[in-house]
Parts: structure tokens; C-alpha cells; sequence
């Protein structure tokens, strides 16, 4: 189990802050993090909201001749992937290409039973343009987000 360790003085008390995010009574502390002190703020509102994000990859594996079969449904496939984005459900999204033979989408704080209610509307997916799908855990560990 990984722990932060950071302590914040609140009046004479110390108080350890692991990974989990605790409830704090007062707004200001002294967090000490070398042998000098930098004064932060910090609020329960802005603690909690400090959670660290999720990530998921759902990968598509299309048939072979997916170039020729998907104009029919094409629309409808990225317009499901833009109202996701719109709804910052989805990062990024695009194409395998050279060869087309599948599509990565990334997405943020959303369960795999989401993930899954997406793949089952996807027309690509009903119209058997996707014949194997995966979703799978992503732990990202640089961004420029």
C-alpha cells in the first residue's frame, strides 16, 4: 500500500495524512515537507476533491474489411464516441491504422459497467464490425492533460 508522507500542523497538533482522504475541522495548516515549512490552505471541499483519477481502455478488434463495411454506421459510431467526450467520460479516442484493424478509447472515471452499456449502443459493435472487444484497467503514470 503506498502512503503519502505528508503532515499538516494544526495548531500544536500533527496530523499524518495517508493516501485515503480524511475530513479536517480547520482550513489552514503548515505542511511540512523538509526541515523548513510552506504554509498551504487546504479545505475539506478541496481534500476531497483531491481523488486521484480513474482509467480504462476499451479496445476493439474490427473485421478485416472494416474500411468497406462501416459507411452505413459510421455516423452514429462517432457521434456515440463525441457525446461521451462532450460528457468528459472519454479522453481520447481514435482508429488503429497501418493496417485499420481496431480503435483504442480512454476513458476517465467511468465504471467498466458504463464502458460496457456504451459497447452494447455502439453500432459497430450490434453490427458485427466488432467482432472482440476488451476493457481493461490504465494506470497512467505521465500526462500532459
Amino acid at each position: 500500500m503506498l502512503c503519502l508522507a505528508t503532515s499538516f500542523r494544526a495548531g500544536s497538533t500533527v496530523i499524518r495524512h495517508s493516501h485515503a482522504v480524511r475530513t479536517l475541522r480547520q482550513t489552514h495548516f503548515h505542511a511540512q515537507t523538509s526541515p523548513r515549512s510552506v504554509t498551504r490552505s487546504f479545505s475539506p471541499r478541496t481534500m476531497a476533491s483531491a481523488q486521484v483519477p480513474t482509467y480504462h481502455v476499451l479496445q476493439y478488434s474490427y473485421v478485416p474489411d472494416i474500411l468497406e463495411k462501416r459507411d452505413p454506421y459510421r455516423a452514429e459510431h462517432l457521434q456515440g464516441a463525441k457525446d461521451m467526450a462532450a460528457a468528459s467520460k472519454i479522453v481520447m479516442a481514435g482508429a488503429l491504422t497501418d493496417p485499420v484493424d481496431g480503435a483504442i478509447f480512454v476513458f476517465k472515471n467511468v465504471t467498466k459497467d458504463e464502458i460496457e452499456a456504451f459497447v452494447r449502443k455502439d453500432p459497430y459493435v450490434i453490427n458485427g464490425l466488432v467482432p472482440k472487444y476488451q476493457i481493461r484497467p490504465y494506470m497512467v503514470v505521465a500526462d500532459s492533460l
